[in-house]
């Protein structure tokens, strides 16, 4: 038997070139040997802003004016004012590059947060400002008109949002007479069908009556419409 199995080895040995000995493992080619070299990944430019500056620093300054609303503003009404001022510039846009309407709900989830970026980017930091400041006059406008003695929020609403876009020193600074933002407000209620204004840019109660009125029979989007349009924001 012994001699049996001894013979199976031989041939075996002499079939496979293996005998019944520790197996030496074959040499792998050099080029199985050397390891692979990774493919370099592309580094891709930060992206910018209109006006050139880091696309990160124009979403951190916006996250600044949207906690930092004046009158302590709660920050989801915030967001809502960015939502309706984003949507207000989308629909001047033409229809092949539009995107999904947002939906104003103070929340800013991915699609709010990809709008604001893009809007960073096609128009700027200030067109980013110019929408929180609109859909802001847009919303307080609507506030007011459901009001009946409302005509007194008109100028703070003003005063909160648009007229420090125009003002060299923001908030702090002083108006221009006659101020831009008033004689703006004027011409629209008259472009609306409103009464007929002195284009005098004082927005006091005869302008705001007139103002609530005409945002009453027009509605909050077509006057807020009118109004970025006559200031110049909108095309």
């Amino acid at each position: 038997m012994a001699e049996r199995i001894q013979n199976w080895f031989r041939r075996n040995e002499a079939m496979t070139g293996q005998g019944g000995g520790e197996i030496t493992p074959r040499p792998l080619s050099p080029e199985a040997q050397d390891p692979a070299r990774p493919t370099p990944i592309p580094v891709r430019p930060e992206p910018r802003t209109a006006d050139g500056k880091p696309l990160g620093e124009g979403m951190n300054r916006l996250a600044t004016a949207i906690v930092c609303q004046p009158g302590g503003r709660p920050v989801n009404e915030a967001v809502k004012d960015l939502q309706t001022g984003l949507a207000l510039f989308e629909r001047a846009t033409p229809d092949k590059t539009k995107r999904p309407a947002l939906k104003v709900d103070g929340r800013f989830g991915p699609k709010t947060r990809k709008a604001s970026a893009e809007t960073l980017v096609s128009g700027g930091r200030s067109q980013v400002q110019e929408a929180l400041a609109l859909g802001g006059f847009q919303r307080r406008l609507a506030e007011a008109a459901g009001k009946p003695d409302g005509e007194g929020e008109v100028a703070k609403a003003l005063s909160d949002t648009v007229s420090p876009l125009f003002m060299p020193g923001g908030r702090k600074g002083k108006p221009a007479a006659p101020s831009p933002w008033g004689v703006a407000l004027q011409n629209s209620v008259e472009d609306l069908g409103g009464a007929r204004l002195s284009p005098d840019g004082q927005v006091g109660r005869q302008t705001s009556r007139a103002v609530l009125d005409a945002t009453r029979r027009a509605g909050p989007e077509a006057f807020g419409k009118r109004f970025a349009r006559n200031l110049g924001l909108l095309a």
